[in-house]
């Protein structure tokens, strides 16, 4: 096999391919060995067989699905597409198990000898080795072959941090602010593949409406290292309930330090304005209301666990981006000369093509 062939297979969709003609062989071998044993651990085996092929035949589907271009309807591509895989073969173990349940209950009840060990096991360890030998290949090819969805999720980071940079541009008045990717460490090494990709992308791409900074870490939030922290919805999710919760433990700290003796009370009451003043600008709610960037219209996002303060705050955010048309001076600030599709990864160290993403 030349390797122009061989680049071809090693593909996510040739790859594909040939899982479901190992499934179709495996399937064949595991009925054969169930049929001469009539043994349900063997016939367990043939289902599982049946799920994977199932499962490779429907991963093919998705797969082409994801590659599809972006259009309108899904500006940053089918790339999630891919994640109804995991669903699907889900559904095909649970049905597979009550069979398999169902099958082994009959048997308990009505035993029967079990035949030709000897053959049976043999065709079983056959498959086995057929299924090892192609888990080992596509093992060591997706560590050369990038997923779509890890490109889409750099790209929708790389789009984040433009929209995020342009309202801090306007709303606080800075000409060009500092943009920061959060993760686990400043290291380049470090962190998931998106993030990285995305660092590099920002990195090497001079974009002139932000300057980035980095990759920063929780505690940059506090500390204010950079103007704008990008950050996915989950992990973005979790550091806002961080700081929720910190500020709660420190105010309750504050209470029962106060309270805890005459002298304390005391200083309470010289100090009371102060605290109140720190108990105001600790407030979250007083900064509610999350904005969706990037649609058309305006759309904010208030906490769910908030009372009247915070839901008057959120309607406030909504109102100003009216009052002063902030959708339309992102645009402008943004511009039609940025465009994601045309950032690009200069430096091919992480297998990323050099046509951009």
């Amino acid at each position: 096999m030349n390797k122009a062939a061989l680049d071809q297979w090693l593909t996510p969709k040739g790859l594909l391919l040939t899982s479901v003609a190992v499934a179709v062989v495996t399937i064949a071998l595991k009925t054969l060995a169930w049929w001469l044993t009539d043994s349900v651990g063997l016939l367990s085996d043939a289902m599982e067989s049946v799920v994977n092929l199932a499962s490779a035949i429907f991963g093919l589907m998705m797969v082409t699905v994801a590659a599809r271009p972006a259009d309108e309807d899904h500006p940053y591509g089918h790339h999630k597409a891919e994640y109804f895989s995991s669903g699907f073969e889900g559904i095909l173990i649970v049905v597979a198990a009550l069979g398999i349940v169902w099958a082994a209950s009959h048997r308990i009840f009505d035993p029967q000898p079990i035949e030709q060990v000897g053959l049976g096991l043999a065709l079983s360890v056959v498959s086995s080795a057929l299924n090892g030998v192609l888990a080992w290949v596509m093992f060591r090819a997706s560590k050369t072959h990038r997923s779509v969805a890890l490109e889409a999720d750099a790209r929708h980071l790389v789009n984040m941090s433009l929209m995020g940079a342009a309202m801090a541009s306007i709303l606080f008045d800075i000409e060009r602010p500092t943009v920061g990717l959060l993760n686990v460490g400043t290291e380049d090494v470090k962190g998931l593949d998106e993030i990285k990709l995305a660092g590099t992308i920002l990195k090497e791409n001079a974009i002139p409406t932000l300057e980035y900074a980095g990759f920063v870490e929780g505690d940059d939030i506090g500390q204010g290292t950079v103007d704008v922290v990008v950050t996915e919805g989950f992990t973005g999710n979790i550091a806002l309930k961080t700081a929720e919760g910190t500020a709660r433990q420190i105010a309750s700290y504050l209470k029962q330090a106060m309270s805890s003796s005459l002298m304390s009370k005391i200083g309470y009451l010289f100090a009371r304005s102060a605290f109140a003043a720190l108990k105001d600008r600790m407030d979250p709610r007083k900064v509610n209301g999350g904005v969706f960037l990037g649609l058309d219209g305006v759309v904010i996002k208030s906490h769910g666990g908030t009372d009247a303060t915070g839901f008057a705050a959120a309607i406030d955010v909504g109102y100003d981006m009216v009052k002063y048309r902030l959708l339309d001076r992102i645009r402008s600030a943004v511009g039609d000369e940025i465009k994601i599709s045309e950032l690009s990864v200069k430096s091919d160290d992480r297998g990323v093509s050099e046509e951009g993403i």
